[in-house]
């Protein structure tokens, strides 16, 4: 719930802020080549951990024993997959949707929502003319699409929309700042864990807890835009080095860990005295290392690629452009 409503204060409020300078090209060229440049090879780590996985203990992918002791997909054999069609459809962020998350990768069924979030609230924009210097025509036909993906996408997605939506609404919320802003920082501090412990507790169920920790969250956030940062620059240098690999360490965590969990525990759990938080600690560095360096062979890569791509379709229109202008009478 924290990442939808970052995402839709980031994505959501790039559309917002563009205006009618808004251009599907080149959105659509930088949501892709941002999410498919870490989510393509995390597919084919998932599929490396997976394999070693189920050499090791088959049972811990689809059988009672991954039931007690992880979150991954569960329960049947079926739910497990990493075939080509459900490779396929999470490259195309259809998990969840028409195939399962692939792997054990069971994080990534948040991407897909993201991804649809992305798709949906521009498409609202532009519909309603509030994004992008569209004809009544073109506007029209993306209010018909709009509607198409409304009825096609599950109810659960949509319904997660809204949290991602408060996101766009912090975005749009004027920073506060002063004496005011501290005092509400730590009122919104307060609240936030108190809606995460309501969640985690069962007292608030379902969409009725993410809707808590989502309100919570955005409501802090949009205070602390206006307080600045606290701590020295160190501590501000390693927090958006974290902010950075975050999407990479998303990606790879799980399988890496439940693939260690098989070779080493064998499903056992330690206790939480001082060896197993001691243990937890090197477990910790450990992933935290592993996406540092996924980030660092692919992600970091995102905007290198993203020029290269960007050079490419602006070269293959500017041709198009001038073969269209030859073919027009008297240009021959």
């Amino acid at each position: 719930m924290v990442f939808f409503v970052l995402s839709g204060y980031f994505v959501g409020g790039s559309v917002v802020g563009r205006g009618s300078r808004f251009q599907w090209g080149d959105y659509a060229e930088a949501r892709l080549t941002r999410l498919w440049v870490v989510l393509i090879p995390a597919l084919a780590l998932t599929l490396g951990m997976d394999l070693i996985t189920r050499h090791f203990a088959p049972e811990a992918l689809y059988g009672a024993w991954q039931q007690t002791w992880n979150s991954g997909p569960g329960g049947t054999k079926e739910l497990w997959s990493v075939g080509p069609v459900t490779a396929l459809g999470n490259v195309f962020f259809l998990h969840t949707i028409a195939v399962p998350v692939f792997g054990s990768n069971s994080p990534l069924w948040s991407l897909a929502y993201e991804f649809w979030y992305y798709v949906l609230f521009p498409l609202l924009m532009c519909a309603l003319g509030w994004a992008g210097g569209f004809s009544k025509f073109r506007r029209t036909g993306q209010f018909v699409v709009l509607a198409v993906l409304l009825l096609l996408l599950p109810p659960s997605l949509l319904t997660g929309g809204l949290i991602w939506l408060l996101g766009v609404a912090m975005f749009l919320c004027p920073r506060l700042q002063g004496k005011k802003a501290v005092m509400l920082g730590v009122a919104g501090l307060l609240g936030f864990v108190a809606a995460l412990l309501a969640a985690k507790a069962n007292i608030l169920r379902g969409f009725t807890g993410e809707l808590a920790v989502g309100l919570a969250f955005a409501f802090l956030a949009a205070v602390l835009r206006g307080i600045p940062f606290p701590f020295g620059p160190r501590v501000e240098q390693a927090s958006k080095f974290l902010s950075e690999i975050s999407y990479s360490l998303y990606v790879v965590h799980f399988p890496i860990m439940m693939c260690g969990a098989v070779i080493i525990y064998r499903g056992r759990q330690f206790q939480p005295d001082s060896l197993g938080c001691g243990i937890f600690v090197i477990w910790l560095i450990g992933v935290f290392l592993v996406g540092a360096g996924f980030w660092w062979v692919f992600e970091k890569r995102t905007q290198k690629i993203r020029r290269w791509i960007s050079k490419l379709r602006k070269g293959r229109e500017i041709g198009m452009a001038a073969v269209e202008a030859s073919a027009e009478p008297g240009k021959i």
